[in-house]
């Protein structure tokens, strides 16, 4: 009999333990837990932030369309606590945007950052600091303005606990 309460305890703790284990990172070298658009593409070569492995990264071309087009969404997951989002961000010609909302199916996406990326400046990291959910997706809306504009990303983050402080 305490064999069986042991068993139902385990079972309960199991079914109802926050997810904090699933790796929502991504460098682009290897399997991504996000999906990007069909009009993206992972590139090689230059196209790296300062300390990235090999320098694959994930292109955005320009798109007339940015919320049909240039998306990177996660899977689905649960963010069991407060959490660090951090990415490298690169733009070629004009400037864009890096757009980051949290969705779940039947709420009003929750904008967790609007990023400015401009050709001025070499790989730049962002962060945003993201309080838990349950059942949710991380978006990426990558806005470019201008036929000519590219906007590179790479080295995705999410690691719990508060934002460090950035270097600049």
């Amino acid at each position: 009999m305490e064999s069986a309460t042991l068993y139902l305890v385990l079972f309960t703790c199991l079914m109802f333990a926050p997810v904090t284990s699933m790796n929502m990172s991504c460098n682009f070298e290897h399997d991504c837990p996000y999906t990007e658009s069909p009009n993206t593409e992972i590139v090689s070569g230059p196209h790296h932030p300062p300390g990235s492995a090999r320098g694959h990264s994930l292109k955005f071309p320009f798109s007339a369309d940015a919320f049909n087009h240039n998306l990177l969404t996660s899977s689905t997951f649960t963010l069991a606590e407060k959490s660090c989002l951090s990415f490298w961000a690169k733009a070629e010609n004009v400037w864009g945007n890096v757009n980051v909302w949290y969705q779940k199916s039947g709420i009003t996406n929750i904008a967790i950052g609007n990023f400015n990326v401009y050709p001025k400046d070499d790989w730049k990291q962002f962060q945003a600091e993201i309080f838990p959910f349950t059942d949710g997706q991380i978006e990426f809306r990558i806005i470019t303005f201008d036929s000519e504009s590219v906007i590179y990303m790479d080295d995705i983050d999410l690691n719990v606990g508060k934002c460090k402080k950035l270097e600049t």
